[in-house]
């Protein structure tokens, strides 16, 4: 048997060390709950977490809870399709109602965008003007070409004129699972198992 010689067993570590250290981090669901995962799991693991509030929406199709989010109190809405989880919201981050503590809306956005940036790396896009901006992070799946995985939106909204609250939002859903329960669920697909990671 020819040994390999260690020139290029160097190399050959030191390409998959490169190659690992550029890659996303691996994204396996929200708050501890992984994608795919049923309801009765859900509940499990938000009850574990301190969330309570749970009411079942449209007619098991979304679940919601209220709890602290990074913090804050917020509003968590998973959304299922066929008993599977694949996108939630967290909404009423840093709720105001008085248009001259929208800078409270601001630091809030702030905070979980550098929470974000810190845990997902830089953000693929950000759009709007400032009073209603939206960062998004885009995680792509396997090669150039296919959907999303990751789809993360931090939305910033401002109260006008003391009449509407201002919050943030945050919108964490995975549109290659999404797409797959879809296909199913319409026949276009054979029932099976769809990417949950």
């Amino acid at each position: 048997m020819r040994k390999i010689p260690g020139v290029i067993l160097a190399l050959s570590l030191l390409l998959m060390i490169h190659a690992t250290s550029y890659a996303a981090p691996p994204v396996e669901g929200f708050l501890g709950v992984s994608w795919g995962t049923g309801l009765e799991q859900i509940d499990r693991a938000m009850t574990a977490q301190g969330f309570s509030g749970k009411t079942v929406l449209n007619q098991g199709s979304a679940v919601r809870y209220r709890g602290n989010f990074e913090g804050y109190p917020a509003y968590v809405v998973f959304s299922l399709w066929n008993n599977h989880f694949y996108r939630v919201t967290v909404s009423g981050i840093c709720q105001v109602w008085d248009k001259d503590r929208s800078s409270e809306v601001g630091e809030c956005f702030g905070r979980l965008q550098a929470l974000f940036t810190q845990q997902y790396g830089q953000a693929t896009d950000e759009a709007g003007p400032p009073e209603t901006r939206v960062t998004y992070w885009n995680k792509l799946a396997g090669p150039a070409g296919q959907k999303d995985e990751l789809r993360l939106i931090l939305l910033r909204h401002l109260p006008e004129g003391g009449l509407t609250e201002g919050s943030v939002e945050v919108l964490f859903e995975n549109r290659r699972l999404q797409t797959c329960l879809y296909s199913q669920m319409m026949g276009r697909m054979p029932p099976g198992d769809c990417p949950v990671k």
